[in-house]
Formats: C-alpha cells, structure tokens, sequence
C-alpha cells in the first residue's frame, strides 16, 4: 500500500513538474509575443509620421511651384488641384463656401475663361469620396508605403459618397449651386505673373437634420451600441470637422471624428478587435469606420478610463475634454500629475459645476477649453434638432 500511495505521489510530482515547466514556457512565449508585436506597432506608427511628413513636404513643395498662395487640405477646408495643377477647387464646410480658381492665358476669351470655371464646379458637384481620395496624392502614398508587406495596417473600402453630401440632400441642390455660379462675380487676381479667375459662392443653406443625413444612420447606430447620447457625436463630428468627410491633418488625424491613429486608433482597435492596429487613410475616410471609432473612443474615455467618476456630468466634461487632449491631460488639470486615479478621487469631492470650472482654468492647452464649450453648445443644439 505504501509503494502504491508514493508511486502515485511520484507520478503527481511529476505531472506538476511538467504543467508548471509547460506554463512557464507557454507565459514566455505568450509575453514575447506581445513584446515583439508592441514593438512592431511602435515602429509602424513612427513610419506612419516619418512617411506622412515626406509626402507632405513633396506635394508643398509641388503645389508651390505653380502656386504661391499655397493652399492644402484640413479638418476644416477641402483643398484638390487639377492634375495640371493650373486650377484648384476649395470646399469650405465651416463656412458654408465653395471657391474655385483657374489660372488662365489670355483673359480677353471670356466665353472659354467662364466654361473653365462652370467644368470645376460641375466636376465639384459630382465628385465622390473614391474618386477625392484617388486624386489625394498624399494620403495615397502614404498609403501604399504604411501598408506594404504589413499585418498591423487595416486599410477600408470607401463608399461613393459625394463630397458635397452636407449641401446636396436633394436634386434642386444642384440647380441652386448651378445657378450661384452664373451670378457671380468672377474676380481676376494674379500669382506668380498669372492671371487667375477667382469664383466664390455660398452653398446651399441647410437645417441641421438635413446637413446630417448622411451620416445619421451611423451616429444613432454606434451612439446605441455604445451607450452614448447621439447629440454627443453629432457635435463632436460638428467640431472637429464640421461634416467635411474628407477632414485631415497632419497630426495625423483623418475623417468626420478626426482619429489619430496612435492614440484613439489604437484605443478603439484593441477594444473592437481584440488587438491594436493601425488605421489607413482608407479606413478612416468610410464615414461609417470613422464614426465606429471615434464612437467607440468615446465610451473607452467615459466607461473605461473615467468610470469611476461617480456623477454622470462631471463624467461627461471630463470626457469631452479628453477625446480632444487625452485622459492624462484632464488628469493633469486636477491633481498636477497624469494619475488618473487620484484625479478621479478629487473630481467626486467636487460638483459638476466646480469641474468644469477647474478644467476651464486649469487644462494645459487653450485649444482644449475652447473646445469643451464648443462641444457642450452643440450638444444643446442638437438636443433640439432630434
């Protein structure tokens, strides 16, 4: 009986021997797994920028040979030059404007000179978003480098939503910006010893329902799925990119919700995907990917990082302000360090008043006060619109 009872305690000794050896080996594989993937990623976004900025300060330097005004893209304006670079059209979703130059020979042929003029806004007019990004020189070449001979980038289709989706939401739109053109001035001004036609019309006025229906279905989809007011998204969509489906800037930061691919890319990722990677260009500009991310990096900020701010609109400031700086930031403006626990701690001694007070005093950077008021006007306004 002896014998039987160690023969089994041998063979339970040594089973436990070879889980706990088989264990060991399998956390060091698993850690340096991870180890070789965080390093991978931190590579690739540092690639992300160096790639970005060389394709940028190429296509300045490009434009600028033909163009001494230059003018570019961002989260605001939508800026593309005709493939001769000799004519520039110039979408201003925050003020509601569209421009387009031509830089012509001889001004005396009028009838030639006007019909240069009517093709850009006809061609502004039917442009869609696959057809806005084929003609990005930057973003495509960005692109295609970031993404060669790489599993980390996640590049998306992109839909044919026309660029004009906030001021075109039914066909007399058209019309109206058709016949903006036909009465207005068209202005002569000179660049680099060329006489350019200058053409500047208001586009069409819309009500906020309508200025949004492109983007609707997804706001109220994602808003649902993720336990946020829709009127949150919609007037963080409306300042940081006022609607402009093709918003940029070199951040990098792309889309209606303006993503960085670092910082709320890389947050939303891992939550939606089970693992962080980089977003393209390509996946970013599909209004319907954007606003799944930026959604999504919202409740990580309010329901993740920030749960354990108790009163739900001191949570919400709070929020707001850290998807435009980030949580340690906000943090900073409570207790002086990035702790967010201790901020936390602080912020539920106060009332929701005195927390919107100290971040508007205490925030690091101007840009993120000015913001979270901007946020939290729209939020009422679109309260009302839905």
């Amino acid at each position: 009986m002896k014998k039987l009872l160690f023969l089994i305690l041998a063979c339970l000794f040594v089973f436990t021997s070879v889980q706990a050896d088989e264990f060991e080996q399998f956390k060091d594989n698993f850690l340096g797994e991870f180890d070789s993937y965080k390093k991978q990623l931190d590579e690739e976004f540092e690639n992300y920028k160096r790639i970005l900025d060389e394709e940028l300060q190429n296509y300045k330097k490009e434009i600028g040979a033909y163009w001494s005004d230059l003018k570019i893209s961002n989260n605001k304006i939508f800026v593309e030059y005709s493939q001769d670079k000799k004519s520039r059209k110039i979408v201003d979703y925050e003020n509601d404007r569209l421009i387009v130059e031509v830089k012509v020979d001889n001004l005396s042929d009028e009838t030639s000179n006007i019909s240069k003029v009517q093709e850009l806004v006809e061609d502004t007019i039917n442009e869609n978003l696959v057809t806005a990004f084929e003609r990005d020189q930057v973003s495509k070449n960005v692109e295609r480098r970031l993404s060669k001979k790489s599993n980390i980038v996640v590049t998306g289709d992109i839909p044919k939503v026309n660029v004009l989706s906030p001021y075109i939401t039914q066909k007399t739109d058209i019309e109206k910006i058709k016949e903006a053109i036909k009465s207005s001035d068209i202005k002569t001004v000179e660049d680099k010893g060329t006489k350019i036609l200058q053409v500047e019309i208001n586009l069409p006025n819309k009500d906020l329902k309508e200025k949004v229906n492109f983007v609707k279905k997804y706001v109220f989809n994602y808003a649902g799925a993720h336990r946020i007011q829709p009127e949150v998204i919609f007037s963080i969509i409306h300042n940081e990119s006022y609607f402009n489906p093709l918003a940029k800037s070199y951040v990098p930061a792309y889309g209606l919700m303006q993503i960085v691919p670092r910082t709320a890319g890389a947050d939303a990722t891992k939550f939606l995907f089970g693992k962080e990677k980089i977003l393209a260009p390509s996946y970013l500009y599909n209004p319907d990917n954007n606003i799944k991310i930026g959604a999504a990096y919202f409740r990580i900020l309010y329901y993740s990082y920030l749960k354990g701010i108790k009163n739900p609109t001191s949570r919400l400031y709070c929020s707001i302000a850290a998807y435009n700086t980030g949580s340690g930031n906000v943090a900073k403006a409570f207790v002086g360090s990035y702790n967010i626990s201790a901020a936390v701690n602080v912020v539920n001694r106060m009332s929701p008043d005195d927390v919107y007070r100290t971040l508007k005093r205490s925030l690091p950077y101007n840009e993120t006060k000015r913001y979270l008021d901007k946020v939290l006007d729209k939020i009422k306004v679109y309260e009302a619109a839905f």
